[in-house]
């Protein structure tokens, strides 16, 4: 009785040892290809978030500024973006915030919805931002500090009426310092002749 128990005991394992264990079948690899414009490939499950974003459309009357002061402004503040990253700031955020400004000040959806009455002193108010900003370049970009103070320098010398001579000549007079080109002057100089003709 003993031994057929053993017998069977012994069959079993034999039975069991016999049998081939699963494996795991070796993951193969998928080949895909694509061919267009824009399409998108992918393996497993996939979920794609398309966001789409609504732009409004601004239609101005002729209540609000012109092309011409509109684009005045974008200039403006997008030299006021420049003057920003070259000190360091993000693009996107500078001109987020520049816009922003415009918006909460004259209290507006966009800056071409800006009461016409109102264009010379948003002008105004963009060029004051900009010189303010001027310093941030001295010492990143002393090159591009210099050409801004000479553009608004020969800018404003214009609307005064004032050729190179005249403002060589103003130069001798308010500074000290007889020139034939403006690089000549050192950066205090420069400033200074700069606020003496912005303030005329």
């Amino acid at each position: 009785m003993a031994d057929e128990l053993k017998d069977k005991v012994v069959a079993a394992l034999k039975k069991h040892q016999a049998t081939p264990k699963r494996t795991r079948k070796a993951a193969t690899a998928t080949v895909q290809s694509i061919s267009g414009n824009g399409n998108i490939q992918a393996g497993g499950d996939v979920n794609i978030n398309t966001k789409k974003t609504e732009r409004v459309v601004v239609h101005p009357g002729p209540q609000h500024i012109s092309e011409e002061y509109a684009f005045k402004l974008f200039e403006l503040v997008k030299k006021a973006c420049e003057i920003e990253c070259v000190a360091g700031a993000d693009m996107a955020k500078c001109r987020q915030k520049w816009w922003g400004k415009f918006k909460r000040r004259y209290r507006v959806a966009s800056y071409k919805m800006i009461p016409r009455e109102l264009g010379d002193d948003a002008v105004l108010y963009m060029q004051q931002e900009v010189a303010k900003l001027r310093p941030k370049l001295r010492r990143r970009d002393n090159e591009a500090w210099r050409r801004s103070l000479y553009k608004g320098l020969w800018a404003r010398a214009r609307q005064l009426g004032m050729d190179k001579p005249a403002v060589y000549a103003l130069c001798t007079e308010k500074i000290g310092k007889t020139v034939t080109s403006l690089t000549a002057l050192g950066e205090r100089d420069l400033q200074k002749l700069y606020g003496i003709i912005i303030s005329r």
